[in-house]
């Protein structure tokens, strides 16, 4: 468990803990593993690492070798094309609206695209 051993009363002591549950053995296998990997990190963590002035010119460092420009650069082509299919759609294919005005008291029947009529009465458009 630590880095000294266990007097007889301690392993006495831990052997009733572990005896009164059978799920301890479980718990403590998992606390000494869980410490174990944090040792590791405190490990890791304690490594040098060289200065940002030591670093190798012209390569990219190991936290941004992963990344590129790739993924902004399509997004902002995707936002682009979509901007000129909008301009296309609205302002230079010919629109198939047609205005149709009735005069003062007129009232018109208009035969729709789908096969309906629909009717006009004056002022509206």
């Amino acid at each position: 468990m630590g880095n000294a051993p266990l007097t007889d009363e301690e392993a006495h002591e831990l052997e009733r803990w572990l005896g009164d549950d059978e799920r301890r053995r479980g718990m403590l296998l998992r606390a000494e593993a869980t410490l174990s990997y944090m040792g590791r990190a405190r490990a890791l963590a304690q490594q040098q690492r060289p200065a940002p002035a030591e670093r190798p010119v012209g390569r990219m460092s190991p936290r941004s070798a992963g990344r590129s420009g790739r993924p902004l650069a399509i997004a902002a082509c995707s936002c682009a094309l979509v901007a000129t299919a909008f301009v296309v759609g609205q302002f230079l294919l010919p629109s198939r609206a047609v205005e149709i005005r009735t005069a003062v008291g007129e009232v018109r029947e208009v035969a729709l695209t789908n096969g309906s009529f629909t009717s006009i009465k004056e002022g509206e458009r």
